[in-house]
C-alpha cells in the first residue's frame, strides 16, 4: 500500500478532477449531474483516491440489500500500473466484509483485459454475459461476481 495514497468520501469539489479522469477513460463518459447525484444517493459510495493532493482515481459502488454493485472504477492514466486500482478494490471488498456483504457484482468490457485481470485477482469469476451491452459499439459485458460469505 502507498503510504502517500489516502483513499477517502468524494466531496462535490473533487467532482471536476473526477470527471476529467471519467472523460479520458471512458468512450461514454458519465455527467457532472450523474456523479453530483451520487454524491447525495444513500446506497453509492463514491471514493476518491488522492495522491500529493491531486485526485487520481476513483471508484463508485452501491450497497443495496446484501449486496455490492461496483458501479465504476477509474484511474489517471498517468498513474495507472502503480497499485491505485488494487487500493480502491481493497477498499471496497474491506467496506463488503465490514458490512456483512453476500455478494459484489460488476459488469465489463470484454475487451478490457486489464480491468478483467485486476477483478480476477481479488476472486471475481465471470457469472454471464450481457450480450451487446455497451451502446457505443455492440460490445459485450461480462457480469462479473465475487461471494463474500455474508451475514454474521
Amino acid at each position: 500500500m502507498d503510504p502517500d495514497l489516502d483513499i477517502s468520501l468524494a466531496k462535490v469539489e473533487d467532482l471536476e478532477e473526477i470527471l476529467s479522469i471519467e472523460r479520458v477513460s471512458f468512450p461514454n463518459p458519465y455527467t457532472l449531474k450523474l456523479f453530483q447525484m451520487e454524491l447525495y444517493l444513500d446506497i453509492a459510495h463514491l471514493l476518491i483516491a488522492k495522491k500529493q493532493g491531486r485526485v487520481v482515481g476513483y471508484i463508485d459502488f452501491w450497497h443495496v440489500g446484501p449486496e455490492i454493485h461496483l458501479v465504476n472504477i477509474a484511474v489517471h492514466p498517468e498513474y495507472r500500473r502503480h497499485g491505485i486500482g488494487e487500493s480502491l478494490m481493497r477498499t471496497m471488498v474491506s467496506y463488503g466484509e465490514g458490512n456483512h456483504v453476500e455478494e459484489i457484482y460488476l459488469d465489463v468490457r470484454v475487451s478490457n483485459k486489464g480491468a478483467i485481470a485486476l477483478y480476477e485477482k481479488y476472486g471475481f469469476k465471470t457469472s454471464s454475459v450481457r450480450k451487446a451491452y455497451y451502446k457505443d459499439n455492440n460490445e459485450d459485458a461480462l457480469v462479473m461476481r465475487k461471494g463474500m460469505g455474508g451475514r454474521p
